[in-house]
C-alpha cells in the first residue's frame, strides 16, 4: 500500500501526522497540545491553489510554534485518486497537518451537484459541487474539535505574513465577549446583485468565512452554518450567506460580538476567491496567476523614502497585473455555479 492509499484508508487520528501512538509517546503532550484547529476543505478544483495555502501555514508554525501550537485539519472532499496521489503525501510531511479523506463516508451518500439540500432550519439551497457542501461540514464537524479555538479557512486563502494571526489571537484572548475574528467583513446591503442566483437581494452582514477564528464556546450555539433567509415586515427577504445566520445568533442570543482585523493587516494574506469553481487556472499557469494576483493586491515593496512615489508606481503595477489577469484568466467563471463533473 503506497502513502496515498494509507492516508486515504487508515482511520484518522486526533493529532498531527495521523500517528496512533502520538498522544501516548510524545513527552509533554499536554504542553504541546494544539491550541487552535484550522479546518480546511479541499476539493478537486482548488487542490492546486490549496498546495500554496497549506505550505503557507509553515510561516505560522515557524513564528508562533511555541505560543500557538496548531493543527491544520485538511478535509479532503471527494478528491480524485490522481489528486490524492499528487498532494496528500506531500501535505502529510508538514508537522502541523492532519488529513482526513471522506471517500468511505461518501460511498454511502448519493451526492449530486445542483441537487436540493435542506438546512436544519428548513431552508433549501442547491449543492455547489459533486462533494459535501461547506455549510454542511461546518455545521457537523467544527463542534467536534476540542481545541480552545477553531477556525474556518479556505483552500484558496494564502498566508503571506503570519502577524495578522497574532493580532487576531491577542484580540480574542483579551476580550471575553469577543467570540470570533475574521480576516474580512461584509456589511449588510440592500438591493445587492447576487451572481450565483441572478437575483437582487438584501444581504445580512457577515464576518467572512475564508479565515475566521472562533472560540470553542461559539459552538454552544446550535444554529447551523447554512444559508438562511427571513421575511422582513415590508415583504422583502433578508438573506444570510453561509455562516452569517450562525454569527447573527451568537450576537442576538448570546450577547457576543465579532470583529475583523485592521486594514493595515490586509497585505498579510490573499484570498484568491471561489477556487472550488475554478476551471481555467491549471497546473501549467497557476504560478503565473498567483504572482499576478499578489501583485494586483499588494504591489511591489519599494524602499523609497518618498512613499507618494512608491504609491504612484504601485498604482500602475496593480493596474497592469489586473489587466494581465483579465486578459489571460477567466475569474468571472468563479462567480457562478458550475455543476459539471470535474
Amino acid at each position: 500500500m503506497n502513502d496515498a492509499e494509507r492516508l486515504c484508508h487508515d482511520p484518522p487520528m486526533r493529532w498531527i501526522r495521523g500517528t496512533a501512538q502520538y498522544e501516548e509517546d510524545a513527552q509533554g503532550a499536554q504542553m504541546n497540545a494544539p491550541k487552535i484547529t484550522f479546518f480546511m476543505l479541499v476539493t478537486n478544483r482548488d487542490a492546486l491553489i490549496a498546495d500554496y495555502a497549506v505550505k503557507s501555514y509553515k510561516k505560522v508554525h515557524d513564528e508562533f510554534k511555541d505560543e500557538l501550537p496548531f493543527v491544520l485539519y485538511i478535509y479532503c472532499n471527494c478528491l480524485k485518486e490522481d489528486i490524492k496521489q499528487k498532494y496528500m503525501p506531500k501535505w502529510a510531511q508538514y508537522d502541523y497537518v492532519q488529513l482526513f479523506d471522506n471517500y468511505e463516508k461518501t460511498q454511502r451518500m448519493n451526492l449530486r451537484a445542483g441537487e436540493g439540500i435542506t438546512s436544519p432550519e428548513g431552508v433549501g439551497r442547491v449543492r455547489d459541487g459533486w462533494c459535501e457542501n461547506y455549510d454542511e461540514l461546518w455545521t457537523s464537524e467544527l463542534r467536534k474539535f476540542q481545541t480552545d479555538y477553531v477556525a474556518t479557512v479556505d483552500a484558496d486563502f494564502e498566508i503571506l505574513s503570519p502577524y495578522f494571526i497574532g493580532e487576531m489571537m491577542d484580540a480574542l484572548e483579551s476580550d471575553p465577549q469577543l467570540i470570533g475574528v475574521s480576516s474580512d467583513y461584509s456589511a449588510g446591503a440592500s438591493q445587492c446583485y447576487d451572481s450565483y442566483s441572478g437575483k437582487v437581494l438584501s444581504l445580512a452582514e457577515r464576518w467572512n468565512t475564508w479565515f475566521c477564528i472562533y472560540k470553542k464556546e461559539a459552538f454552544n450555539c446550535k444554529t447551523s452554518h447554512f444559508y438562511y433567509y427571513e421575511e422582513k415586515a415590508n415583504g422583502e427577504s433578508l438573506v444570510f450567506d453561509s455562516a452569517a445566520y450562525f454569527q447573527h445568533r451568537l450576537i442576538s442570543d448570546f450577547g457576543y460580538r465579532l470583529s475583523v482585523v485592521a486594514p493595515t493587516c490586509r497585505n498579510n494574506f490573499i484570498h484568491y476567491g471561489a477556487f472550488s469553481k475554478n476551471r481555467s487556472v491549471t497546473e501549467k499557469n497557476i504560478c503565473l496567476y498567483r504572482q499576478a494576483a499578489i501583485l494586483r493586491q499588494n504591489g511591489l515593496k519599494i524602499p523609497l523614502k518618498d512613499t507618494s512615489v512608491a504609491q504612484l508606481f504601485n498604482k500602475f503595477v496593480r493596474r497592469g497585473a489586473d489587466l494581465f489577469i483579465l486578459t489571460y484568466f477567466n475569474e468571472a467563471e468563479r462567480s457562478r455555479f458550475d455543476f459539471s463533473k470535474d
